[in-house]
């Protein structure tokens, strides 16, 4: 039912802003239930796609080109933003994560993050493509929220930033400083100290976005997905 009520608003060329039928006239439309066009707008709504109103209807609040199905159904976030916008995003989270990650989680998971640093030593000392290790570092830390759609917005984040990393460090200091970085933002992780960690990945976050900068124009759309 939502992969039928996008294909509408695509074939009715909807804007946003443009108000959706009502759920009676989706009903008829399609020939279902109105308890199937509201759980679809339901679906829709939750990720952001339109906007019921009381009293006034649903109205579409992206462009519906930001949202897809999937094979198996379950909706996708895709969008063009900035590499700046990504940073905000990612910053925000990234605090969130720690904090989370402080509260709830176990030292054998804290030992997980543990692993994971020393695989990234290793990938960016030995000057192999060492991106994938940066991602694994942050994910096992959002992994330790418990926290599902946390731990997969992070690694889309991630991910995406991580296609320029590679290319990024250049020269022994450069390694040096993003190892020390990662190894800051662990260290305050074991002493649940969440001033330190909030400190170390703010740092972290400006250095990586300042270095990025450094290959991408501050304003070229980046292809992001999440799901």
């Amino acid at each position: 039912m939502v992969d039928s009520i996008i294909r509408y608003i695509k074939d009715e060329n909807l804007r946003v802003g443009d108000k959706l039928p009502t759920e009676g006239e989706f009903s008829e439309f399609f020939h279902v239930s109105r308890t199937a066009v509201r759980e679809a707008l339901k679906a829709l709504g939750i990720n952001g796609a339109v906007e019921s109103i009381p009293g006034r209807g649903t109205f579409l609040r992206s462009p519906i080109t930001d949202v897809i199905m999937n094979r198996n159904g379950v909706l996708v976030m895709e969008a063009q933003v900035t590499i700046t916008e990504i940073m905000e995003v990612r910053t925000a989270l990234e605090l969130l994560a720690a904090d989370l990650a402080i509260d709830r989680g176990t030292d054998e998971e804290i030992e997980a993050v543990d692993a994971a640093m020393e695989d990234l030593k290793k990938a960016v000392l030995s000057g192999n493509p060492w991106a994938q290790a940066g991602t694994s570092f942050h994910v096992r830390i959002a992994e330790m929220t418990g926290n599902s759609l946390l731990l997969k917005t992070i690694d889309s984040l991630a991910t995406t930033i991580g296609q320029y990393k590679d290319a990024l460090i250049e020269g022994n200091t450069e390694m040096q400083r993003h190892i020390a970085e990662h190894q800051n933002i662990l260290d305050a992780i074991w002493k649940r100290d969440k001033e330190a960690v909030h400190s170390a990945i703010r740092r972290h976050m400006s250095d990586t976005e300042r270095d990025i900068k450094r290959l991408v124009d501050a304003d070229t759309a980046i292809h992001f997905i999440i799901k």
